[in-house]
C-alpha cells in the first residue's frame, strides 16, 4: 500500500516527479520505493512501481527526484579560453539543444534527436542521473550559447567524445574542441579519446583528422537514424599525440577568438537596435563542423 509521497517540480519545468514508497510485507524488502515522472498534463513518461530492485530502486528514485525535479547537474567542470567557455548543460538548455540538433545541416549527421523540448527535457533528466557523463553547453564569454560537446562512455582511461554541434554562423569548432580535449587529457587524466562518426559526415571526419584523430575501423550498421541503419567510423586520439596537434591549432583558435568576439558584439548590438539578424556567410567560415550548404538561407531564430 502507498505510504507517503512527495511531488516536486522545478520552476518552469514541464515535468513533475512523485516519489513515495509502499510496504511489501517481506522481511528482505520491507520498503519498495516508487516514482513517477509525468508532464504537466498528467501524462506519464516513466514510472517504477516498486516491484523490483528494492533498495537499489530507492536510490534511483531519489536520484531521479533530485535530477528531474530540480534539474541539478551531475558535474561542475568548467573551462574557458579563446573567447568561449564550456559549462555543464542545464535543464533550461533543452530548447537550444533541440534547435541545434534539428537544423538541416545537422540532421542525419548524428543519432536520432529529440524533436520537442519536452522530449529533450526527459532525456536530460536521465542524463543528469548518469555518472561519468559530461555534457557541455558551448557559449561565448557574454553567455550566448553556440553549441554542445560531450565526454562520455568512460572505460578506464578511455572515453568517447561526441554530441558535437556548432551554430554555422560562428567559428567555435576549433576553440571548443581544444577546450574539451584539454579537459579530457589534463583535468580528467584520460589517455585516449574515441570518436564514433556517421560514415557520411565527411566534414567531422576532416575536422577529427585536424585534431590528430586517426581512423582505426568501420562499424557497419552500428546506428539507426531516421529508421535507417548507418555505418560508424571509429577515430581515436592518444594523449601523447594531443600536445603536438594542439600547438598547431592555436593560431586557428586565436583567429577564431576575434571572430567570435565580433560576432557576439554584433549580435548584442542587433538585439539592442531591434535589427533583423544578417544572413550568415556560411561559405566564408573555416573551419566548420560540416560542409556548408550550397545555398545561403537565413537560419531559424535560435532560442534567446
Amino acid at each position: 500500500m502507498p505510504c507517503g509521497s512527495l511531488e516536486f517540480a522545478a520552476p518552469g519545468s514541464k515535468f513533475k516527479v512523485t516519489v513515495g514508497h509502499r510496504h511489501t510485507g517481506t522481511p528482505r524488502r520491507p520498503e519498495a520505493p516508487r516514482w513517477k515522472l509525468r508532464d504537466v498534463s498528467g501524462n506519464f513518461f516513466k514510472q517504477d512501481s516498486g516491484q523490483r530492485g528494492g533498495y537499489a530502486n530507492r536510490g534511483m528514485a531519489w536520484n531521479m527526484l533530485r535530477t528531474m525535479a530540480l534539474g541539478v547537474m551531475q558535474h561542475s567542470l568548467h573551462i574557458e579560453g579563446f573567447g568561449i567557455r564550456l559549462r555543464p548543460v542545464r535543464m533550461s538548455d533543452a530548447e537550444m539543444i533541440v534547435w541545434l540538433r534539428n537544423q538541416d545541416y545537422v540532421r542525419g549527421k548524428l543519432g536520432d534527436s529529440a524533436t520537442t523540448v519536452a522530449a529533450q527535457e526527459a532525456w536530460l533528466a536521465e542524463y543528469f542521473a548518469r555518472p561519468n557523463d559530461y555534457y557541455f553547453m558551448i557559449e561565448t564569454l557574454a553567455g550566448t550559447p553556440v553549441g554542445t560537446h560531450g565526454l562520455y562512455h568512460f572505460s578506464g582511461t578511455t572515453a568517447e567524445s561526441g554530441r558535437f554541434t556548432i551554430r554555422p554562423d560562428v567559428v567555435a569548432a576549433v576553440p571548443s574542441s581544444i577546450l574539451a580535449f584539454d579537459l579530457a587529457f589534463e583535468r580528467l587524466q584520460l589517455l585516449e579519446l574515441v570518436a564514433l562518426c556517421v560514415a557520411t559526415n565527411h566534414g567531422i571526419h576532416s575536422l577529427n583528422r585536424k585534431f590528430g584523430f586517426k581512423q582505426d575501423r568501420i562499424k557497419p550498421d552500428a546506428i539507426t537514424i531516421g529508421g535507417k541503419s548507418a555505418d560508424l567510423i571509429r577515430f581515436s586520439l592518444q594523449a601523447a599525440d594531443w600536445r603536438d596537434y594542439r600547438e598547431r591549432l592555436i593560431p586557428l583558435a586565436e583567429f577564431a577568438e576575434e571572430r567570435i568576439r565580433c560576432w557576439d558584439e554584433s549580435r548584442i548590438d542587433g538585439r539592442l537596435m531591434a535589427r533583423e539578424p544578417a544572413i550568415p556567410d556560411v561559405a566564408a567560415m573555416a573551419p566548420v563542423l560540416i560542409s556548408p550548404p550550397t545555398t545561403q538561407l537565413p537560419l531559424p531564430a535560435a532560442p534567446v
